[in-house]
């Protein structure tokens, strides 16, 4: 039995990721360069684009069943695991 699992999410904004201002932070919708500042001071930053991701740590149970037949039994018994752990 495995104590721990990690499961990376990824967040891309429309393929080409998310454009940041690396000098203030601010979210930029379009190309320009000059902008308002999150303070709403002006900011002549130029934008760069970023994807974010997080990586989660979670608990694993892994149950290994021997003599499975086909993966219709796989889910059934998932199923059934699923739904006696949600009654706890």
């Amino acid at each position: 039995m495995e104590r721990s699992g990690k499961k990376a999410v990824f967040v891309v904004a429309e393929v080409q990721g998310f454009s940041i201002c690396p000098t203030c932070g601010a979210h930029l919708t379009s190309s320009k360069s000059e902008h308002q500042s999150p303070n709403d001071s002006d900011c002549k930053g130029t934008h760069k684009r970023f994807s974010f991701g997080h990586e989660l740590v979670m608990d694993v149970v892994r149950l290994q069943f021997p003599g499975m037949s086909d993966k219709w039994d796989a889910y059934s018994i998932g199923y059934a695991v699923l739904l006696g752990a949600a009654d706890i």
